[in-house]
């Protein structure tokens, strides 16, 4: 058990170091067929890209309310060189949301849409295709509203 905590330490060290972040998730088990509370965890963790990491940060700022905070930060991960395709995706669709959300305060529509444009133009194929067009007819609506 020693060698498994020292191993980990070590692997999160390494991956500290090496510019990747870890990822953790911890379930508890729920009940059993009698409903008993069971007391098994679970416990995941795997390293992933700082970008990756950042993006997930991103959208915890976000749902905690911090939109300038996680446009910020997506910004920051957009204008890192070497970008993967698939999450240079992902943080354009981010961006897009963050800048529309209902709940920011600070929305700015034209912002969003810019990113949600720069998604469609730069990935005609995307995953995200259908969403990002959501997004964009809702944000062209509301700012006819205004």
């Amino acid at each position: 058990m020693r060698f498994l905590a020292c191993s980990a330490l070590t692997a999160l060290a390494l991956a500290l170091t090496s510019g990747c972040a870890v990822r953790s998730d911890r379930q508890q088990s729920g009940f059993n067929e009698f409903g008993d509370r069971r007391e098994s965890y679970s416990t995941q963790v795997s390293f992933v890209s700082q970008e990756t990491a950042d993006l997930d940060k991103a959208y915890a700022l976000a749902r905690a309310g911090e939109f300038l905070d996680a446009i910020k930060l997506l910004e920051t991960v957009r204008a890192r060189p070497g970008l993967e395709p698939e999450l240079h995706q992902d943080v354009l669709l981010a961006l897009g949301q963050m800048h529309g959300a209902w709940r920011n305060a600070h929305k700015d529509y034209d912002k969003g849409l810019a990113a949600l444009r720069d998604l469609l133009a730069r990935y005609p194929d995307t995953a995200h295709r259908e969403r990002a067009n959501e997004m964009m007819a809702a944000y062209e609506k509301a700012q006819e509203q205004q």
